[in-house]
């Protein structure tokens, strides 16, 4: 055993337990293509009497087949945070500079830091140690409505849960076109 130049340990012989050499196992090689020569037909003639039937098989399966095809199963794709905004929102919004390429935008409001994220996840952190998450929509006009579901305040060097009286001084509407 020996260090290389970056003090790490290295082997120049690997044994097993009674001295007897290791032997690493070979892995088997992936197969890359569509199979064997062997079983499309080693000669030209049988190549082309399979590719020929196989032609056939394709066109009477895709007669069969739905003009559409089927939606994969999975989760569908997240909304962005200004999915539901009109032009005229997205536009006033491009014109105070906030990078509308991003799929969340923080935004200060107040003494508050608001985090709007996709399918209208909102959250808050403010100077007063509070740290709240819920959901919030905006309409036509640009008004923003927040709805905080659960908030924290750090007091007494803990972080503790507060109830609905607590949320009341959170930050409940604003306007996109105001002067944020």
């Amino acid at each position: 055993m020996y260090t290389d130049d970056e003090g790490r340990y290295k082997c120049k012989t690997v044994s097993a337990t009674d001295g007897s050499p290791c032997i690493i196992p070979k892995r088997p090689a992936r197969k890359r293509g569509k199979g064997d020569k062997k079983e499309k037909g080693e000669n030209k003639e049988e190549n082309e009497k399979h590719n020929g039937e196989s032609a056939k098989a394709e066109e009477s399966a895709a007669s069969k087949k739905p003009a559409v095809a089927p939606k994969k199963a999975g989760r569908e794709p997240r909304k962005r945070f200004d999915s539901g905004f009109t032009e005229e929102i997205k536009e006033k919004l491009k014109e105070k500079k906030f990078d509308m390429r991003q799929t969340s935008i923080l935004v200060i409001v107040d003494k508050a830091r608001v985090k709007f994220g996709p399918d209208g996840y909102a959250a808050l952190a403010n100077a007063d140690g509070v740290l709240a998450e819920g959901k919030f929509t905006c309409d036509d006009k640009g008004t923003v409505a927040l709805e905080w579901t659960n908030m924290l305040k750090y007091e007494d060097d803990e972080w503790k849960p507060q109830d609905e009286a607590a949320r009341e001084g959170l930050v409940k509407s604003f306007n996109w076109s105001d002067g944020m």
